[in-house]
């Protein structure tokens, strides 16, 4: 996957901290409705309980190859240090076993999952051409996120073609281990962008940023373009031209012109331009691509390895989005609070930030009467109260309602960094809004005795809490009668799901066999999609693989 996202961040926080003459970008909806005063609950989640297949432990003694496979975006190099440690003794701590690595390429081939199976089975048959079959099945794949499809693609391939006799057609690997692996599909491609039929959360959410980052600058900015232009002498006719064209014009379609650039190009230049690309439409959730993969009965070896990354998720997910793990040591892809750090010390940036403008609000009348009697300046008095962060007194904005709406801004600026969590977590379908009953209501109307309704449904207050009092029954009055029901309450809940911070947990868990089973389910606990290449987790997890933990059929003796 790409790593623009930086930049985007850095270009919005370069944007806040400059001189832009911008005005604020649009106000945009869908977070502000579903995510900022809504409840959740998070779900406890149970991973399948399927255990290894069994099987007879292969003869330990011959070398086996391990196939190698990338993900979405990526290539052979995806798992450069884990292949090389499990071939050779390179890592420390970690044995090296009767294992030849071979990483595999198909990063040309992605129109769909049976392009990419076409192009790793040829590159198979080319690696391997010699092998007996014994030989060749006691070969694995070990696969990342759409590498296990494309592998169980393959497999489904193999499975079909089995009669062949051809030698192209003759399975080259008896077991799968998948790592963070869509099996009942990937949301973020469902939520990401429109090209694909998707939700566009991806695009409001750089909208939405833009705005938010901005806002309280540009607020500063405003405020100094409008002080500026008062100080014009009343003579100068160009004052209220000026004044009208660079406010009212100018300003303003520069800043809808960059947050629409932004909020509309920067998603398809971020790693979100991935899921555009056809074949992750074959694995997004519904996908009938997918349900024909699931309903395969391949009984190969099988191993599901998944992560639930901690919170925040976002910020953690986002360090090795950005940082290829295998430039850390061997096994040492495990810095994600880099950017839990960055996004905290920006956080109480802004915050501080804000808090300067409401003391500066809160000193104005004692720095106005200051200034009345002829003290000292309005700036002087300001940075005798400490209140010179970035040089906020050298602005000389002394109108209180001005104050007020900056530091709004800058409190917006901090909402965005405390919320942006929970608004990645609706584009990966981490988050989402659920009708739950949350209890009863009494629902009553009135009626003549005849039938004729005189008045419609409407909420009983008085008796919500008690069926036996939510009954129909005679007013006594001219005969009628108020009927009343006891309806359930359903409420839109947010319920929140564990995830890897792009695959849920229960898609990379669930590896199925397609006849009522499936794959053995094994938690990476902390870690994230990408970081699950080349962290502690992996070193364990592979270790347990070769040790045949998951399963006799992976055991391979040590070099």
């Amino acid at each position: 996957m790409k790593k623009y996202f930086i930049l985007i961040l850095a270009l919005y926080i370069f944007m806040a901290n400059d001189m832009l003459a911008q005005v604020e970008c649009p106000q945009t909806t869908y977070y502000e409705k579903a995510i900022r005063f809504k409840e959740r609950q998070k779900l406890p989640f149970y991973p399948p309980s399927f255990g290894p297949l069994p099987y007879s432990p292969p003869n330990g003694d011959t070398t086996r190859i391990v196939w190698w496979m990338h993900g979405l975006g990526g290539n052979a190099g995806a798992w450069e240090d884990a292949g090389a440690a499990v071939q050779d003794n390179v890592a420390p701590g970690f044995d090296a076993r009767k294992v030849a690595s071979r990483w595999m390429d198909y990063a040309l081939f992605q129109s769909s999952l049976s392009s990419a199976a076409v192009k790793i089975k040829s590159d198979m048959h080319f690696a391997s051409p010699a092998q007996d079959t014994s030989a060749r099945l006691r070969n694995m794949i070990i696969a990342h996120s759409q590498g296990g499809l494309v592998s169980r693609y393959l497999d489904m391939h193999y499975d079909e073609v089995a009669n062949t006799g051809l030698s192209l057609d003759m399975r080259r690997f008896g077991g799968i281990a998948t790592f963070g692996s869509a099996h009942q599909g990937a949301q973020i491609i469902n939520n990401a962008l429109p090209d694909s039929g998707g939700l566009n959360l991806a695009t409001q959410f750089f909208e939405e940023g833009c705005q938010a980052l901005n806002s309280g600058k540009l607020r500063e900015i405003d405020a100094m373009i409008d002080l500026n232009i008062q100080q014009i002498p009343p003579f100068v006719l160009s004052k209220y031209l000026l004044k009208y064209l660079f406010k009212g014009n100018v300003v303003e379609k520069l800043a809808d012109s960059l947050c629409s650039t932004v909020s509309t190009i920067i998603p398809k230049t971020s790693y979100f331009d991935e899921f555009d690309q056809e074949i992750a439409q074959e694995y997004k959730v519904g996908a009938p691509e997918l349900g024909e993969l699931n309903g395969d009965t391949s009984s190969i070896q099988k191993v599901a390895f998944f992560g639930i990354e901690d919170d925040p998720v976002f910020w953690r997910t986002l360090h090795y989005l950005l940082n290829d793990p295998n430039d850390e040591t061997y096994f040492g892809a495990n810095n994600d609070d880099i950017t839990v750090a960055f996004a905290d010390t920006n956080r109480i940036r802004y915050k501080t930030r804000a808090s300067h403008w409401k003391k500066l609000n809160d000193n104005l009348p004692f720095i106005l009467s200051q200034m009345a009697a002829g003290n000292v300046s309005a700036e002087q008095v300001c940075q005798n109260l400490g209140l010179n962060l970035d040089s906020i007194c050298s602005l000389n904005i002394l109108n209180s309602s001005v104050i007020v709406d900056i530091q709004r801004g800058w409190l917006e600026g901090v909402e965005w960094w405390e919320t942006a969590d929970d608004r990645y977590k609706v584009i990966i379908g981490a988050l989402e809004p659920t009708i739950q009953q949350t209890g009863w209501e009494c629902w009553c109307r009135i009626k003549k005795s005849n039938g004729t309704v005189v008045t419609d449904w409407h909420l009983n207050g008085f008796a919500t809490q008690n069926p036996d009092e939510c009954q129909t029954a005679p007013l006594g009055i001219g005969g009628l009668i108020e009927e009343c029901e006891w309806r359930p309450l359903m409420e839109t809940v947010y319920v929140e799901k564990p995830s890897d911070g792009v695959v849920l947990a229960e898609s990379a868990s669930m590896y199925p066999d397609g006849l009522g089973g499936g794959a053995k389910a094994v938690l990476l606990p902390g870690s994230s999609h990408m970081q699950m290449r080349n962290d502690a987790n992996t070193k364990t997890a592979l270790q347990d693989l070769f040790n045949g933990v998951h399963g006799p059929w992976f055991f391979t003796d040590k070099k």
